[in-house]
């Protein structure tokens, strides 16, 4: 992976997001999943944050190191849009873990300024371009494509082939939450989807 182990810049801190959730950076890891109350979790109001971090709502806060937990197959917080959904596995300052659910859709070529994707190929085959390569992954491969690197992702089957995706640092999942805001209030449009895109730093290329 030629491409991927290209030096990319480390991106802005993201400690601010942390802050605005009232995580304690120095204590142990805090998890935020949608959904979840009562003895699993404690509820975390966000605090106001001009940068726009306090779109991470109606979630909770999860103690790795006292209880973890645990999710169904279809279990997760469901961000709807434009005709596609997305569900939110795990949130965190750290990362984001999300899966897309039907219809599964193609992305164009674009780039992350601030996150690095790693993907887990859960079925199907699937065809990603990463700078100058392309990887052919099928059910059980990997792949990590860095930020700042331009990448785009193709079913070999359209609409079929799922896979569950990190992205790190966290905060990502703010973008597939401001696309579901704006299609739930009927205000989804191209001007919402390329101030998403501005706010959480994509860059379409395609």
């Amino acid at each position: 992976m030629a491409a991927a182990g290209r030096a990319v810049g480390k991106g802005p801190d993201r400690s601010r997001k942390a802050e605005g959730l009232q995580v304690d950076p120095a204590g142990p890891p805090a998890l935020y999943v949608g959904g979840h109350s009562g003895a699993l979790a404690q509820s975390v109001a966000p605090t106001p944050d001009p940068a726009g971090w306090a779109v991470l709502r109606k979630v909770a806060r999860v103690d790795l190191a006292a209880s973890g937990y645990a999710l169904g197959a279809n279990d997760g917080e469901r961000l709807v849009f434009g005709g596609g959904t997305v569900l939110i596995k795990a949130a965190s300052a750290r990362f984001t873990i999300w899966e897309e659910l039907p219809p599964l859709l193609d992305t164009p070529l674009h780039v992350h300024e601030h996150e690095d994707e790693l993907f887990h190929i859960l079925e199907g085959d699937h065809v990603f371009v990463c700078g100058g390569d392309e990887f052919n992954v099928g059910p059980g491969g990997f792949l990590a494509l860095p930020r700042g690197v331009p990448h785009a992702h193709r079913r070999v089957v359209p609409a079929a082939g799922r896979f569950l995706v990190m992205t790190c640092p966290g905060g990502f999942d703010g973008f597939f939450r401001m696309l579901a805001d704006a299609d739930r209030a009927g205000t989804l449009g191209p001007e919402i989807y390329a101030a998403a895109s501005t706010q959480y730093g994509i860059t379409w290329l395609s």
